[in-house]
């Protein structure tokens, strides 16, 4: 049985997004209420995202997880992730005061998954930073991100990135997640590897965890307010460009070697309008906004 990577990977999306709110039906009192409270997350996220992914995977055929970039990056990559890293930090950071600024920074916010008061830090880590990271990287810039690869990069990474967003049901912080699932669908797209992604999207669980709290302190002390603002701005700005410069180089290299589009397909379309129209006016993209939207404006009233 042969799909059509454009109708057939919003469906998908679609199922994960019904399991996610069927998910949050759930009463959190009870199911925190007991010993195995991680194993419940653990089963919870591999239902929602991974069995899904699995299914959708086996329908498409022997080879097809080849395609899902599920190979080790190169040491000459690290570089390009520590600039894609810092960019996606100071990023969030920036985002983040502009919605407070503009009042709508959600005053509750963060992990849903469970925090042990008592100092588990490896179920911690392992449920809130780890798990998070594996399997939603696998949906959006493992799956996603190669279905889409054949209309070309850009294209590929931003459709992942609004799946991404969408997928958290937000629309104050859709900002946040949407500039999130761009640094990361780069950083898939650039390495060829969706192990880069799975890290940085590790790294910055394990900083709103652990680090975020004291950057915001920083951030409103009154004698250093404006010097850590104009700081993140600088070092957004300049990995920005840096990382601009290495993605050249690595274009570049590629290209010596013949290795083609992410992940290694030509493209099939000849223009930017052209590969928007097959995303954006498909029904599979219009039914994941509809039911967004709807549960963004049901959730406000």
């Amino acid at each position: 049985m042969k799909f059509k990577s454009t109708t057939t990977a919003p469906f998908l999306v679609l199922c994960v997004f019904a399991l996610t709110l069927l998910v949050s039906l759930l009463d959190a009192d009870k199911l925190a209420s007991g010993d195995s409270i991680y194993l419940a997350f653990l089963v919870i996220e591999l239902m929602v995202f991974m069995v899904p992914c699995v299914f959708y995977c086996k329908l498409k055929g022997k080879g097809y997880t080849e395609t899902l970039g599920l190979r080790p990056f190169g040491m000459g990559r690290i570089s390009l992730l520590s600039f894609l890293l810092l960019i996606l930090l100071s990023g969030v950071l920036l985002i983040k005061v502009g919605m407070l600024y503009a009042g709508v920074l959600p005053t509750e916010s963060g992990s849903t998954a469970p925090i042990d008061a008592e100092g588990n830090l490896f179920y911690t880590v392992f449920t809130a930073a780890i798990l998070p990271a594996v399997v939603e990287e696998f949906l959006f810039r493992g799956v996603i991100l190669s279905e889409y690869a054949h209309l070309g990069g850009i294209c590929s990474v931003t459709v992942s990135a609004l799946f991404f967003a969408m997928l958290h049901f937000s629309l104050a912080e859709f900002p946040v997640f949407f500039f999130g699932g761009l640094v990361m669908g780069a950083a898939a797209y650039l390495t060829r590897s969706l192990l880069a992604a799975i890290l940085l999207h590790t790294v910055y669980n394990l900083f709103t965890l652990f680090g975020e709290s004291f950057v915001w302190k920083l951030i409103f002390e009154e004698q250093s307010h404006i010097f850590f603002l104009y700081l993140l701005a600088v070092v957004f700005l300049l990995f920005l460009v840096l990382s601009i410069g290495e993605s050249e180089r690595i274009f570049y290299s590629y290209a010596v070697s013949a290795r083609g589009e992410v992940p290694f397909v030509k493209r099939s379309v000849k223009s930017m309008t052209q590969a928007i129209s097959q995303v954006f006016l498909s029904v599979g993209f219009l039914l994941c906004v509809i039911v967004y939207a709807i549960v963004v404006l049901n959730a406000r009233n």
